[in-house]
């Protein structure tokens, strides 16, 4: 996965995968459903780990397509009625028409949104950084398998943590370095921003940006001694995340599904790994459930 969006899951749930076999996706049907997987299953589990696709088919109908075939029968309307131009309300209707016309007869796209699931340390990731898309596939968790998880919060600021790192004699924090790309971003006027794109980050000049009020919004960061790196957000998004080459041979696997699952088990490791030290560096806000439960 190279994009996490994270939610903490109610403490020991475990869902029960049975009930998406009743939800596989069926080529050409709009909408969101779940990708058959492995031996006609839509999810794949391995240990702690699970996976799922949830897949989103869509009619494509571009604007461009739309509006140059309305020039096109709007112009002939005109000649017909012999008038200059059409009413609104005369262009509005020939728009409708049109577009239930281009519909019907539009191809159906699909996209593929992967669902990792960890029952060990109660996570489920996303790998969006759209929150749109995160709130369709959480609310399609939620109807198909009763999922009630949250968005994870880190307990402290994850800009004052960029700050910091940004700032920090060393660019280090705990476990965690600094990367080669930023956004900085002006504080009153957020149209206005400062990218730097594989390099040095330890200078005069971006230190200065930053102590002037310059807001870190995005942020690459390196995990122990290039171990992996990936970006991070303001709004706790994590992104392009780049993880360290796997030397495992094919030929030392029976099967394909033997070679992914070893490799999807050392990719969850890896992910939590990040996930966890990013947990211990900022603490986390568990919901208030899980705090009355405690209490």
């Amino acid at each position: 996965m190279k994009n996490l969006t994270i939610f903490r899951s109610p403490k020991g749930w475990v869902p029960d995968l049975e009930k998406l076999r009743e939800e596989i996706s069926i080529p050409g049907h709009v909408g969101y459903s779940w990708k058959e997987l492995r031996n006609g299953d839509p999810f794949i589990e391995v240990g702690k780990n699970i996976m799922l696709v949830c897949e989103k088919q869509e009619k494509l109908l571009p604007a461009s397509v739309i509006n140059r075939e309305l020039k096109l029968r709007a112009d002939d309307l005109c000649k017909r009625l012999e008038v200059k131009k059409l009413t609104k309300s005369q262009l509005r209707e020939l728009k409708e028409q049109l577009i239930s016309e281009l519909y019907a007869k539009a191809f159906v796209t699909s996209k593929s949104i992967n669902v990792w699931i960890n029952t060990e340390h109660d996570l489920l990731c996303i790998e969006t950084t759209s929150s749109a898309v995160a709130d369709d596939v959480w609310a399609r968790l939620f109807k198909h398998l009763g999922y009630t998880g949250a968005l994870l919060r880190f307990g402290s600021s994850v800009e004052m943590f960029m700050r910091r790192l940004v700032l920090d004699d060393d660019s280090s924090i705990d476990n965690f370095s600094l990367g080669r790309s930023c956004v900085l971003e002006d504080a009153e006027a957020k149209s206005k921003r400062i990218t730097y794109k594989n390099e040095h980050l330890d200078t005069v000049v971006v230190t200065s940006y930053v102590l002037q009020g310059k807001r870190p919004v995005k942020l690459e960061i390196v995990l122990g001694k290039d171990e992996c790196f990936f970006t991070i957000d303001n709004k706790s998004m994590i992104s392009k995340i780049t993880l360290p080459d796997l030397v495992e041979d094919r030929s030392e696997f029976d099967t394909d599904d033997d070679y992914f699952d070893n490799e999807f088990t050392i990719r969850s490791g890896q992910c939590l790994k990040i996930i966890n030290e990013l947990i211990g560096t900022l603490g986390e806000q568990r919901p208030l459930s899980d705090e009355k439960a405690a209490a």
